[in-house]
């Protein structure tokens, strides 16, 4: 099983900015609890992996994780978000790149609000993009 993780609320996301591939925007305060409260929630699953996106917000939000799981956080950049010039279908070919490396132990990802309403969609549970610092297990 594969627990998605929205990371959390990033200063962009609070001024409804579109990141895109940018790297930089940091989570803000709110961020940062939101993460806290995914982390408690996924300390108790058992999760032998903890992915993430290569964005800060993404990776703040994995730290955060990893703190409360003892696990070593992994950057893949398939997970990455739609950038500002891309096509869809390039997210959800790298997304299905992805899905094609899970094993069925559980493992912790950390990715971006269209990445994970794709990974929903392919496990025909709808398009809807999760809150931040949301968990959603498929």
């Amino acid at each position: 099983m594969i627990h998605w993780v929205r990371h959390g609320q990033s200063t962009w996301n609070a001024i409804h900015k579109m990141q895109g591939h940018a790297l930089h925007p940091a989570l803000t305060e709110l961020g940062r609890a939101q993460a806290r409260s995914a982390a408690a929630d996924l300390a108790r699953v058992g999760a032998s992996r903890l992915i993430t996106s290569p964005a800060k917000r993404a990776r703040q939000t994995a730290d955060v994780i990893a703190g409360h799981t003892g696990l070593s956080v992994e950057v893949d950049a398939r997970l990455l978000e739609k950038g500002l010039d891309e096509h869809t279908e390039n997210v959800a070919r790298r997304l299905d790149d992805f899905l094609l490396s899970a094993d069925d132990s559980d493992w912790i990802v950390v990715s971006h609000g269209d990445v994970i309403a794709l990974a929903r969609a392919r496990a025909g549970l709808g398009t809807d993009i999760p809150d931040n610092g949301s968990v959603t297990a498929i």
